[in-house]
């Protein structure tokens, strides 16, 4: 028993030792002087260096906030040195003014960390912050993909700090390089807090047409936003600002809201110098310079970066909330420890009691482990599911863009030989060739799209079997060039097939080869603008042939060259609907051929594909080794011939209502062209001129399209709707999808009918009459609208219906107000009021035609006619008083138009008044 008590004695002094040890385990501490907590950027600065600190249990962090004083700072600074912190982290206010109390720190053999803005000829550990150059290079370089002409005004943060020299000095030599921008004023930050707004002010109210405001934070850029809001000017200029925080101000917040246009991400850092500090402290080597990389983030980008850094924050919170569960269980565990420990001392002595509990001990010791193991195979199936929901996800997304394309592919042909079908059958019709050529264009491309599903079942089971046969290369890819000749000339591309062999043989699978040769030239042409350039060459070497297909048209996004060839996926800057596969299929079809098929792409300077074919049949298995014979191209149909030729522009007729097509389909153009021709003046567009064209014409109606390239036809209808001279235009959408949520967006942008493809032309007809007459009958609203009111002092022209706030009630309200206050101007004409109005003559003859059914001149001369029966009530004026008061140019002339208008001459009126 004694043995056994001193065994006890032993183990508890070694468990005493071992746990004063643990408790005395050295905590370092690190210090950071931040210059001011008052933004929120620095507030995020803050936080994540918090959250990376929890992380380390070794660590304690300490921050003193300098309030924006750099007499604050150096002191704040003096406080950690003689704390004697095991590193200092220093956001400094100023550079100069902190030179020396960081010198104090180095001497005294603290690391230091600056952070934010850079300090020369100083000693310094490491130095953490974004490149403010490639910032400012940055914001100019967006600035020039927005807009090619434009005025900008520069809001420099403080003076004297590297941030601002930095960013102002990249923003400036970029525009520099450029002479399509131009500063057309600065202003700066001041310390006293006063900002920028009086100076902006200024600026803006001695510069017409200032196009962007670029601010070196986000907080500037929103001062800038209020100016141009309090002066009207925030449609025409656009806010670009530097911060990124997603905060309720910060500058993504701003984006999603559209006060911004953009914000040049600038990472805090926070997290970084933490680690750095670590590092530091395990005696690790570290680098002087850490880079942070910026980003713009604009509407494109806002959506996915703000839910990325909500789950980030979100998951930051949860961390923090076990971080606080895990201590308090530490400061459980340590209490119940020191409770052990004391209880053990008491009962040192006696051994049966220290037996207890130390076989205590080793099952709350066995208990926890369980609980740990548990722990972990929580989380391992945590992970699992997220990364099976993640799959999942992605899975989904990429079937319903596949689902979609496939769908639009689908119903465009399906619409052309429906309504060719409808035609033909109609009474009376003639039945015209080029129509049987859209049912079989139509009907081979549907045919085509189908094979192409089923060989993409075929090659996913790996059940496809090859039916290779010798074939003269060039002849049969010189056959695939001719199909496309018709669409190079169409859209004046250069097209062109070059080789260094005539005579070269390959065994080949002539209709997967041919698949492959068509998806890579359709997407040549699809992706490939007018007048631009596509190629084919054959290339022979010693083991096998080259054909490569190369355009010049948008390219690959060089992230995502290794991700084309997968199945279902779509590139970022490819705005066109499709099935994502013909990429996936192309590049298998090249390997059961044992051969390769490889992409060399410049983003916004086309992409080359190269197919690479080995000579010989050794790489075939015998029974996929037929025997065909050359290419026969005697017998092929002539496609072309039925095809719809591009129409001469149209030459408008008077009597007929004028009609866009907005269609990137030539065929289902060209066909609904020629059966609406004879009812309508039609103009077409191929959705890239599409809102430039209808502000050109300002045509009656509008039928679109909504997969189409750059905008969609949602987009276009919105623009429409939006712009004064083309928002009383009624709008067709004929489209492929058929969602609701669909609809809702059409109806949204101001769509007035949703006829969804294949579509029957006599609805279309219907519906293109019913839009029309409708309008009609809206003229005469708007006609019976506007009248002179009477018995008011001011007796201005206005609207009878105050509450109707439309659009065409205020553009003709604006009208009134103008022809008003020129009534007695015999020189104004309709020249000086469109010019007023900021558009053209002919925008305004069309515009009000198209509302009122009358021109503009009888309009104008309508309200000078009620105005002047108004004032041959007054006894004291004559008539030629009268005449000269509402602008005719001789009473002659005002008496002709009286009478004309009321039937009665102006003296007669004068004398049925008294």
């Amino acid at each position: 028993m004694k043995k056994f008590l001193k065994i006890a004695i032993v183990s508890l002094l070694i468990l005493l030792i071992g746990c004063t040890k643990a408790e005395n385990e050295k905590k370092y501490v690190v210090g950071f002087s931040q210059f001011t907590s008052n933004d929120d950027w620095r507030k995020s600065m803050n936080q994540s260096m918090k959250i990376e600190a929890n992380f380390h249990d070794n660590m304690k962090l300490l921050i003193l906030d300098g309030k924006g004083s750099i007499d604050k700072q150096i002191a704040d600074v003096e406080e950690l040195i003689n704390k004697k912190v095991d590193v200092l982290l220093i956001s400094p206010i100023a550079p100069k003014p902190l030179k020396a109390s960081i010198n104090k720190a180095i001497e005294a053999g603290i690391p230091v960390i600056i952070l934010d803005r850079n300090i020369e000829d100083v000693n310094y550990n490491s130095f953490i912050g974004v490149n403010n150059y490639e910032v400012g290079l940055n914001a100019a370089e967006y600035i020039v993909s927005l807009k090619k002409k434009a005025k900008i005004v520069e809001i420099k943060s403080w003076a004297g700090t590297v941030p601002t020299i930095q960013k102002s000095l990249g923003f400036n030599e970029a525009v520099e390089k450029n002479n399509d921008l131009t500063i057309v004023g600065t202003t700066q930050d001041s310390y006293n807090g006063s900002g920028i707004k009086k100076h902006f002010k200024q600026i803006l109210e001695e510069n017409d047409g200032v196009d962007f405001v670029f601010a070196h934070t986000d907080a500037l850029a929103l001062q800038a936003y209020e100016v141009a809001k309090e002066l009207g000017l925030t449609d025409q200029i656009k806010f670009i600002g530097v911060g990124g925080v997603n905060s309720p101000n910060g500058g993504i917040n701003l984006v999603e809201r559209k006060i911004l246009e953009a914000t040049v991400f600038y990472p805090t850092g926070g997290k970084e110098a933490i680690n750095i500090a670590m590092k530091i402290i395990n005696k690790e080597n570290v680098g002087k310079n850490y880079a942070l990389p910026s980003l713009i983030i604009d509407a494109d980008n806002v959506d996915v970066l703000k839910r990325g850094l909500e789950l980030i924050s979100s998951q930051e919170l949860d961390i923090e909330k076990q971080q606080s569960k895990i201590n308090d269980q530490l400061q459980l565990y340590s209490s119940q420890r020191d409770f052990l420990k004391y209880t053990l001392l008491f009962l040192g002595l006696i051994g049966l009691l220290l037996f207890l509990t130390l076989r205590a001990k080793q099952t709350l010791s066995k208990q926890k482990k369980l609980l740990e193991e548990l722990i972990d195979k929580i989380a391992n199936q945590k992970t699992e599911i997220e990364e099976i929901a993640e799959n999942l996800r992605v899975t989904n997304e990429a079937t319903n863009n596949f689902f979609t394309g496939v769908s639009h592919d689908f119903k465009t042909p399906l619409s052309l030989i429906l309504s060719s079908t409808e035609s033909l059958l109609s009474k009376g019709e003639e039945k015209k060739p080029e129509e049987f050529g859209l049912i079989y264009n139509n009907s081979k491309r549907l045919l085509r799209m189908i094979n192409q599903l089923l060989d993409f079942r075929r090659v996913e089971s790996k059940k496809f079997r090859l039916k290779a046969a010798k074939t003269n290369i060039y002849s049969f890819v010189k056959s695939i060039f001719s199909d496309f000749k018709n669409e190079a000339e169409k859209n004046k591309i250069d097209f062109s097939l070059t080789t260094n062999t005539n005579e070269a043989e390959l065994y080949i699978d002539r209709d997967l080869l041919d698949n492959v040769l068509f998806n890579l030239l359709s997407n040549a042409f699809k992706f490939t603008p007018i007048k631009g350039k596509v190629s084919i060459n054959i290339d022979e070497a010693d083991e096998g042939i080259f054909i490569s297909v190369k355009d010049s048209g948008i390219g690959i996004v060089a992230a995502e060259k290794d991700k084309i060839f997968n199945q279902f996926f779509l590139g970022s800057n490819n705005k066109q609907t499709s099935s994502g596969i013909g990429l996936y299929l192309a590049k298998q079809y090249a390997k059961l051929h044992g051969g390769s098929l490889e992409v060399f792409s410049t983003e916004g300077k086309g992409a080359e594909f190269k197919i690479y074919i080995p000579k010989g049949k050794a790489h075939f298995k015998p029974e996929e080794i037929i025997v065909g014979d050359e290419i026969n191209t005697s017998e092929t149909i002539d496609l072309n011939a039925f095809t719809f030729e591009e129409n001469e522009e149209t030459v408008p007729d008077e009597n007929k209502e004028s009609l866009l097509i907005i269609e990137d389909n030539t065929d289902l153009r060209g066909f609904l062209k020629s059966k609406l021709s004879e009812t309508y003046n039609v103009y077409e567009s191929d959705g890239i001129d599409a809102v430039n064209k209808a502000i050109e014409i300002i045509p009656d109606i509008i039928i679109s399209d909504v997969n189409l390239p750059e905008k969609n036809g949602f987009e276009i209808c919105e623009a429409l709707r939006n712009d004064i001279r083309t928002s009383h235009i009624p709008t067709i959408i004929l489209t492929a999808l058929t969602s609701d949520a669909a609809h809702l967006q059409g109806l949204k942008s101001g769509v007035d009918m949703f006829l969804t493809k294949p579509f029957n032309l006599s609805v279309l007809n219907q519906s293109l009459k019913t839009l029309l007459y409708n309008r009609k009958r809206l003229q005469h609203f708007y006609k019976q609208s506007f009248s002179i009111e009477e018995n008011r002092d001011k007796k201005e022209i206005r609207s009878k219906k105050d509450k109707q706030k439309d659009v065409e009630s205020e553009f003709f309200k604006t009208i009134n107000n103008i022809v008003q206050k020129s009534l007695d101007d015999s020189t104004f004409t309709v020249e000086i009021l469109a010019e007023e109005l900021k558009i053209s003559r002919v925008q305004l003859y069309r515009k009000t035609k198209a509302v009122l059914g009358i021109n503009i001149s009888d309009y104008i001369q309508n309200i000078r006619l009620e105005k002047s029966k108004e004032l041959l009530q007054d006894k004291e004026l004559t008539i030629a008083d009268v005449a000269y008061s509402t602008g005719f140019s001789s009473p002659n002339y005002f008496s002709t138009s009286f009478k004309n208008k009321y039937g009665k001459s102006p003296n007669q009126y004068k004398k049925d008044k008294k």
